[in-house]
């Protein structure tokens, strides 16, 4: 299987399994390092549901790709989320810039390239570190965490 084949295959999957979720980014405003940006992403998702807002009500799921940026040391992040409602996308990017600078959410459109885009980050040297979970809200327990 070529690495056209294999893009494509990760591009059908995100867009058959994610086609209800959101799409969000986020790049870390401070210098961290991998494991502290893996722990800050997983807590603040465990932790996210609130007295107000509940974002998921039993299950969320989610895949995670972690990137080393060059510029200044700090980790980007790509997030595919199933389980929050996408009328919820502004609220959860509101969050995530208070949480950890510059963000974006937005509902996740099959078709739209975000799955080809992240597909195509799978088979690159730079996103050695991706991790996937399912958080069930009533305990705040992760299941399934790679």
């Amino acid at each position: 299987m070529g690495r056209y084949e294999v893009v494509d295959a990760f591009a059908k999957f995100f867009d058959g399994s994610f086609n209800t979720g959101l799409y969000a980014t986020v790049t870390f405003k401070q210098e961290i390092c991998m494991e502290k940006a893996k722990r800050s992403i997983r807590h603040f998702f465990k932790y996210l549901n609130g007295r107000t807002v509940y974002f998921y009500k039993k299950l969320m799921q989610c895949v995670v790709f972690f990137e080393k940026t060059d510029s200044r040391g700090g980790v980007h992040v790509h997030m595919l989320i199933k389980g929050i409602d996408p009328a919820l996308a502004k609220t959860l990017e509101q969050r995530l810039i208070i949480a950890f600078g510059r963000s974006e959410a937005e509902p996740y459109i099959p078709g739209n390239g975000a799955a080809v885009y992240l597909a195509n980050k799978c088979d690159q040297q730079s996103l050695l570190h991706w991790d996937k979970w399912t958080i069930n809200s009533r305990v705040r327990k992760f299941v399934g965490m790679s």
